[in-house]
């Protein structure tokens, strides 16, 4: 068997698949269907820090998932997790859990077991 096989990441496809058997994606879906990147990025560019940022960084990163670009909604969540551990008490533990879930979910399926 071909080591290098083992290596490569498992295919849009797969990993949308994989999606789907998370219980909260199907919702993030319908969230974010009519949103437009275009406005996501300027509400990214218009909140920096803060709660403001981690919920636009956030849904951003919900909707590059949605459109398959899953390393954009890695980098995404990475940033709102960071800023919403920089912002303290403004973001409850539970939804920086719900980011780190995501982020981890990432980590698996990209084999950054160590990540996840």
């Amino acid at each position: 068997r071909d080591p290098s096989i083992a290596k490569r990441p498992p295919s849009s496809n797969t990993v949308h698949q994989l999606l789907l058997t998370y219980t909260g994606y199907l919702q993030i879906e319908t969230d974010v269907k009519s949103l437009k990147l275009k406005d996501l990025t300027a509400t990214v560019n218009a909140s920096p820090s803060g709660r403001d940022g981690v919920d636009a960084l956030r849904t951003r990163g919900y909707w590059k998932m949605v459109k398959r670009d899953y390393a954009g909604a890695k980098a995404d969540l990475v940033a709102a997790a960071d800023l919403a551990k920089a912002a303290g008490g403004d973001v409850s533990g539970a939804e920086l859990c719900e980011i780190l879930v995501w982020i981890g979910f990432f980590n698996h399926v990209s084999y950054y077991l160590e990540g996840a």
